[in-house]
């Protein structure tokens, strides 16, 4: 089965994995619900979410679907940004908005070859990413390793 879209619940919780704003992920199934069941038009419900990542040198651009009018982090510095190289050990990354992708590069990475957003228990920080509806990018990876 395909799945449609998720209630991300990701930075909901700032110290535990359980998040404590119970009301805002009820509304997002709410909006869900009301789009997709009932057919209320003009409603954002739709996360987005990781379509691929393309290498070019030492920079990774990120895309990703069901943006809307585009990607934010609400005038943050972008946080939980990781690349690796081919050893496959993933390290800090520097990520910035570039119209509807992120740009991400780490200098201690010359050819990195995967990144990974969100990628723990709870993402600590305060620069997560969202589509400009205010729907948070759930944690994801380009590759597809095993642990």
């Amino acid at each position: 089965m395909k799945i449609k879209n998720i209630i991300c619940p990701l930075f909901l919780g700032r110290d535990s994995i359980h998040p404590a704003e119970k009301e805002t992920i009820s509304k997002r199934l709410s909006y869900w619900a009301l789009s997709e069941t009932y057919g209320f038009k003009g409603i954002s419900y739709k996360n987005p979410y990781f379509k691929s990542a393309v290498v070019t040198d030492s920079v990774i651009l990120v895309s990703f679907e069901n943006l809307g009018m585009g990607l934010t982090t609400y005038g943050k510095e972008l946080s939980n940004v990781e690349v690796a190289p081919e050893d496959k050990v993933f390290h800090p990354a520097k990520a910035t908005i570039v119209k509807k992708h992120i740009s991400v590069f780490e200098p201690q990475v010359s050819k990195p070859v995967a990144v990974r957003y969100g990628f723990c228990n709870f993402p600590k920080g305060t620069g997560f990413l969202y589509n400009t509806a205010g729907l948070p990018v759930p944690s994801f990876q380009s590759d597809d390793w095993d642990k």
